[in-house]
């Protein structure tokens, strides 16, 4: 699910160009939810991984 929502926010982030005025600020927001996304994903992974170690 994490990987759909990350596919999603990046074709809204470079293939939408709605926003004409506020574009670098609407790039910059969506470029920071899906580093935090990221961001979660590895944290899930990584406890995981030390939760089986």
């Amino acid at each position: 699910m994490p990987m759909l929502s990350i596919a999603i926010l990046a074709y809204l982030q470079y293939g939408i160009d709605h926003f004409k005025l506020m574009n670098g600020v609407v790039d910059l927001i969506i470029g920071l939810l899906i580093f935090i996304i990221e961001f979660i994903g590895i944290g899930i992974i990584y406890k995981d991984y030390k939760k089986n170690s």
